[in-house]
C-alpha cells in the first residue's frame, strides 16, 4: 500500500468544521453543519465550468475520512492478531502431531500435511 501520513490525515480532519458536509441542491456549494445544528457554507465552485462532482467529491470525502482510517487501523490491527494466531499455530500445530515437526516448514515432504490442515482449520473457527 502506498505511504499514506495517516496522522496528517486525521490532523487535517479534526480541524476541519466537524460536519456532516453535504452539497446545496444548486450541486456547487458545499455546507457544514456545525455541532449547535448552525450551517454554514464552506466551499463554494465559482467557475462554472468546474465539475459538480468535485463539489460532491469534498463534501463526501471530508466525512468519509474519519471513518475510512478507522477502519484501516482496524484491519492492519486484525490482520497482525491473525498473524500472531497464525504463527502460534505454526508453532503448536505439531506438538500433539505423531509424526512430530513435519511438512514443509518442519521438514516433512508434502505441504501442508494433515496437521497442517488441522490447524488452521481450527484458527478458522476460532480455536487454537
Amino acid at each position: 500500500m502506498a505511504d499514506i501520513d495517516r496522522d496528517a490525515l486525521r490532523k487535517l480532519a479534526e480541524a476541519a468544521t466537524p460536519g456532516p458536509w453535504e452539497i446545496d441542491p444548486d450541486g456547487r456549494t458545499i455546507n457544514a453543519t456545525e455541532s449547535d445544528g448552525e450551517s454554514y457554507a464552506v466551499g463554494e465552485a465559482y467557475d462554472l465550468d468546474v465539475p459538480t462532482g468535485d463539489a460532491a467529491f469534498i463534501a463526501t470525502a471530508r466525512t468519509a475520512l474519519p471513518a475510512l482510517l478507522d477502519a484501516l487501523d482496524a484491519a492492519e490491527a486484525e490482520v497482525a492478531r491473525l498473524r500472531e494466531r497464525f504463527q502460534e499455530a505454526k508453532l503448536g500445530m505439531h506438538a500433539s502431531a505423531p509424526h512430530g515437526l513435519t511438512c514443509a516448514d518442519c521438514g516433512i515432504g508434502a505441504y501442508p500435511c494433515d496437521a497442517c490442515f488441522a490447524a488452521l482449520d481450527r484458527a478458522r473457527k476460532g480455536g487454537t
